[in-house]
């Protein structure tokens, strides 16, 4: 199973949780009346922003890797483990060699941004 997968089972089996406690608690049943389930609903307006803070911060560099971080004094080099090159937005995303041999298209692209921590 990929990482995203992963996250996805995740969150629903938490959520299942989450709910069944939510349903079965004896406390607090006022609040229960008004909302009784533990999803979130996200406004279009707020995935839209979330969309437009990602594509800040990879424009910026903005984003937890190495050459980032080592402007910051977080990281010793700032180089990419792999090729020994600035690890960079461009370099991770274009040119790491550890990225493109694994290359298979936007779900590669969505486990680089969640593995640098760019969400």
């Amino acid at each position: 199973m990929r990482v995203i997968e992963w996250c996805s089972v995740v969150k629903e089996n938490t959520t299942e949780v989450c709910q069944r406690q939510w349903k079965n608690e004896k406390r607090d049943r006022h609040y229960f009346s008004m909302q009784n389930s533990v999803k979130t609903k996200t406004c279009d307006r707020c995935e839209v922003t979330r969309h437009i803070v990602i594509m800040t911060r990879l424009r910026l560099g903005h984003c937890g890797l190495a050459w980032h971080l080592a402007k910051m004094g977080k990281h010793e080099y700032g180089l990419c483990r792999t090729c020994k090159q600035q690890q960079t937005v461009k370099h991770v995303l274009m040119k790491c060699r550890l990225y493109m041999e694994q290359d298979n298209g936007c779900t590669l692209l969505s486990f680089r941004l969640l593995h640098w921590n760019i969400y």
